[in-house]
């Protein structure tokens, strides 16, 4: 059983470190949200394209950093609707 524990651990941990290295690596911006609002993955290019810095905005709400018309209404629309959130702005 500890086994099995420590596989699915590291397997975790793989696909962790994965998505981790895809997310930076891409010249998109990427902000993930959960279903209310809050952040919780940003890419460096995000980060560029929103003027963040580094600091921590991860569990903030994506309102607290948009300070663009049309991605503040998009998700305002997103999070009232609750749809599949893929769109380029």
């Amino acid at each position: 059983m500890a086994k099995q524990l420590a596989d699915r651990i590291d397997s975790i941990t793989l696909q962790s470190n994965e998505q981790k290295a895809i997310l930076s690596s891409m010249i998109e911006g990427i902000v993930a949200t959960d279903n209310k609002g809050m952040i919780t993955r940003i890419n460096p290019a995000a980060r560029k394209i929103l003027d963040i810095d580094n600091e921590d905005i991860v569990d903030k709400q994506v309102q607290e950093l948009v300070t663009n018309k049309d991605l503040e209404e998009y998700f305002k629309n997103y999070l009232n609707n609750q749809k599949l959130g893929i769109q380029e702005i």
